[in-house]
């Protein structure tokens, strides 16, 4: 088996994972309330308990909300928000000393397309501006805060809020950037087809 199937599987068993995770995370908050209306019930005076009606709550006035497991639309985009944070901390991160392998270990995630760019264009440059017998030159990135922008069957777009640090001539500078991917379902996998560094 190649290192690119074996690859995918984690892929997949990583995302199966988290979406349970994120799932049971909903769903276990929306079983337990129940719970606790009944330990409060004693200190309330319940006026009316529909649904949208007013109760009032140890002389505070509140409003009933009814909430439900998440839909299989919010499962779907934490899935991709997970994928798209773990692909670009190691995409943005990356070292001339290991000449880049992180990046190149990326490349089962990608599109054909977007694995070729890699390939003939992003990493000669990188090679070629900071070799790997040069100085050290490093840059490390998290990827806290994912925002999807527009998300179909077959095509997602997520922006991602990231915190970088920049080593260079011994020296290191932290800055904050922001970068689009482009996810794109190929059979039933989610791959990377682009990746935008925001200026």
């Amino acid at each position: 088996m190649s290192k690119r199937n074996i690859f995918i599987i984690i892929l997949v068993i990583f995302i199966i994972i988290a979406t349970i995770a994120v799932y049971y995370a909903f769903f276990a908050k929306t079983q337990s309330e129940p719970e606790v209306q009944v330990q409060k019930q004693a200190q309330r005076d319940i006026v009316d308990t529909e649904i949208g009606q007013k109760i009032d709550v140890a002389g505070q006035e509140k409003v009933i909300v009814e909430t439900g497991p998440p839909t299989e639309e919010e499962v779907a985009a934490a899935s991709h928000e997970v994928v798209a944070r773990a692909f670009v901390e190691r995409f943005g991160t990356y070292s001339n000393h290991s000449d880049y392998k992180s990046i190149e270990e990326l490349i089962p995630m990608m599109t054909s397309g977007m694995a070729n760019w890699v390939e003939k264009t992003y990493l000669p440059k990188l090679r070629a501006d900071y070799p790997s017998d040069a100085e050290l030159y490093k840059i490390k990135t998290m990827a806290p805060v994912a925002n999807i922008l527009k998300q179909t069957e077959s095509a997602v777009e997520i922006m991602l809020s990231c915190q970088r640090t920049e080593t260079k001539s011994g020296q290191e500078n932290q800055f904050l950037q922001d970068i689009k991917i482009e996810l794109k379902k190929q059979g039933n996998n989610w791959l990377v087809n682009a990746a935008y560094w925001q200026d």
